[in-house]
């Protein structure tokens, strides 16, 4: 087959953009907007769930719902709390008390029963029976449980268990943190150090304080300077600052007495010296940093560069969505990495973008703008989250619903009618 051109006229491409633009309209309303399969739909002060249609498919009968998550949602009724399938079953009975953890994850879900805790399976089997006065999220296969000494006493012992329940480490420390890099930090009689998985301690517990590992190093605490430590307990930055945050981008904010901070890299050298009065760590390669007390707000690079002037109130680290959010003369606004400003500092309070939308207030209200600084969702509202799964939960009026991200209102007020003789 020959190739051919095809002839146009001004007529053939005015209608060639209109149906272009007709197809884009039509792409945009059909996009799902991230949204999950069943939404939380609140009538009057009851909750359900309804469908991307705003169609109800699971009856609004309970005092209180979360987010569907591997096929189940915690729900409430009654002042008590069990979970329901997508078909609006109650697989999993109302027996349970409230539990901030939102619902299942990795197959477990937290639980509480008679004020203690523990986890339950999809089949609502207690596979680790609520015998505990703490639990708290399974990190790296394992999670710490504390139990109070005694009945009334605010010493605690903790340790560690893993799915099934089994008391892998047992409750024998003060305090315990989280799994991170194969270490958790756990304290004895004030003093830190580090086990790994099998309980063995493989940094002392020497230590006044210690954070969990982050790219490989841990900032700790001795007579009271702070300093790092890697995985095997080397202390590769000595402890000789006044105080220290984690290693991002593979620099760490550090400073002494006077009030200066700098950044350090892994090998203890000081690549940015101490002169800045005020840092944040590095994020997208830039970090926000101020000179003195009072002082303007810019940003550095990872060379000490100073590449956005310091022109700004305050600022804050650049989010993964490219942003940054300023305060310029009172008001908040956002720049990007060149230092451009692409939402005028006109808001009285913002949040940084999640999904594409950040939270904003003027004249306390509060709604959503996009990246080009459209206010998306008008500014309505008397409390706004960030969204999440394509949805933010919002007060108005004091009441408290979800909306999408066209603000669509997942919310009506229950009519009533009196039986009045027509």
């Amino acid at each position: 087959m020959q190739n051919a051109l095809i002839k146009t006229t001004p007529q053939s491409l005015q209608k060639l953009s209109r149906a272009l633009a007709i197809t884009e309209k039509l792409l945009k309303d059909d996009i799902p907007l991230d949204l999950p399969e069943l939404i939380p739909y609140r009538k009057g002060d009851k909750w359900g769930f309804c469908n991307r249609k705003k169609e109800i498919v699971i009856a609004c009968e309970y005092d209180s719902v979360q987010l569907f998550g591997e096929g189940l949602a915690r729900v409430s009724k009654k002042g008590k709390w069990g979970f329901i399938n997508e078909q609006g079953s109650e697989v999993i009975p109302f027996i349970y008390g409230y539990c901030s953890n939102k619902g299942f994850f990795e197959g477990l879900a937290e639980v509480v029963k008679n004020c203690k805790s523990g986890f339950i399976n999809k089949q609502g089997n207690e596979v680790v029976p609520p015998i505990y006065d703490f639990v708290y999220s399974f990190s790296e296969g394992l999670v710490q449980v504390g139990n109070h000494i005694s009945p009334g006493s605010v010493e605690c012992y903790y340790g560690f268990i893993d799915k099934q329940g089994n008391e892998i480490i047992p409750l024998y420390y003060d305090q315990a943190m989280g799994f991170s890099e194969g270490l958790a930090r756990v304290s004895k009689k004030g003093k830190w150090g580090f086990i790994n998985k099998n309980g063995n301690v493989v940094i002392s517990h020497i230590y006044d304080d210690a954070w969990s590992f982050s790219e490989g190093l841990s900032a700790v605490k001795k007579e009271d300077k702070w300093g790092f430590i890697n995985s095997v307990g080397h202390e590769v930055v000595s402890c000789i600052y006044d105080s220290v945050g984690d290693f991002s981008e593979s620099l760490a904010e550090v400073g002494k007495i006077g009030g200066y901070y700098g950044f350090i890299d892994k090998q203890g050298n000081e690549v940015i010296p101490l002169i800045y009065y005020d840092t944040y760590g590095f994020s997208q390669g830039l970090a926000a940093v101020k000179k003195r007390i009072g002082g303007r707000a810019g940003y550095i690079d990872k060379h000490g560069n100073e590449v956005i002037p310091f022109i700004y109130d305050n600022a804050s680290s650049f989010s993964v969505e490219g942003l940054a959010y300023v305060k310029k003369n009172g008001k908040y606004g956002f720049i990007d990495k060149g230092g451009n400003i692409v939402i005028s500092p006109i808001y009285d309070s913002v949040r940084q973008f999640f999904e594409g939308l950040a939270g904003v207030e003027k004249n306390k209200k509060y709604g959503f703008i996009d990246k080009r600084g459209n206010e998306i969702i008008p500014l309505i509202y008397d409390y706004v989250s960030n969204f999440f799964q394509g949805l933010a939960k919002v007060r108005k009026n004091n009441t408290l619903f979800y909306i999408d991200k066209k603000g669509t209102e997942y919310y009506e007020e229950e009519q009533f009618f009196d039986d009045l003789p027509f």
